[in-house]
């Protein structure tokens, strides 16, 4: 109660971050209560701004909430609490101080808050993976189409630095973003991508749920659907088709 009021009143700027340690620990408390007003407070934080901090400081602050403990259980619940209360944590500040971040070293800090998302697409447990996403999917609306475009081909290649896991949920992401966005032009490298990672016997399911969430947000009204269809090319409208997994309701 005490953060929560403190931040709502501003009162906490100048400890504000100090307590993100604190209250990530709170959030991944077994006391659910407990838990709970961690995550309003977490979120009343990141949406605080921070007008004493440098942006490298910032950011390589923030980035280092998603650092492992020393000894840790990589399989505890509570490892994985704090990490879904990190990636919201460092997604909305990172949101928050967008224009701050871009301006020094030609981005770098912008661009360390992105990439520290984009390494937790890769980790084993599901629930940190899909907490990412969905902290990566709002950054991903104030890039560049060029840089969405090579984003998305770069989220394709699988390889040693790049799972199957990453690759999904960060296309994942994109498609969400691209949702929002009235289908940009990036949007056929994210179906492109998407179509080609989900050959992968590991991926299928996940690429055709987040296809269908996909086709159900552009479907919700029959001008946003032929929108869609219009500024999609024939071929990538049947990528679509192909990893939906179901019929959807105005094919």
């Amino acid at each position: 109660y005490f953060f929560l009021h403190g931040l709502l009143g501003r009162r906490l700027r100048s400890i504000a971050l100090e307590s993100s340690h604190l209250l990530l620990a709170a959030a991944s408390a077994d006391d659910h209560e407990l838990r709970a007003l961690a995550s309003l407070a977490l979120s009343c934080l990141g949406q605080s701004p921070h007008r004493g901090q440098e942006a490298p400081v910032l950011a390589q602050t923030l980035t280092e909430l998603l650092r492992p403990l020393e000894g840790e259980d990589v399989n505890s619940a509570t490892r994985v609490r704090r990490l879904e209360a990190a990636a919201a944590l460092l997604g909305a500040a990172s949101l928050r101080h967008d224009f701050v971040l871009r301006i020094p070293n030609s981005g770098a800090p912008a661009r360390l808050c992105r990439d520290a998302l984009i390494n937790l697409l890769g980790d084993k447990r599901l629930e940190v993976r899909i907490a990412s996403q969905t902290a990566l999917a709002p950054l991903l609306r104030l890039e560049t189409s060029e840089a969405c475009t090579k984003q998305a081909r770069d989220f394709a290649v699988l390889g040693a630095a790049n799972s199957v896991d990453s690759a999904v949920h960060g296309l994942s992401a994109m498609l969400s973003a691209a949702g929002s966005l009235g289908v940009p032009p990036w949007l056929g490298a994210v179906i492109e991508g998407l179509s080609e990672v989900g050959k992968t016997r590991d991926a299928k399911k996940e690429v055709e749920r987040t296809v269908q969430a996909f086709l159900k947000q552009q479907q919700g009204s029959r001008d946003l659907w032929k929108r869609c269809q219009s500024r999609l090319t024939e071929s990538r409208m049947e990528l679509l088709k192909a990893r939906r997994g179901t019929m959807s309701y105005y094919s």
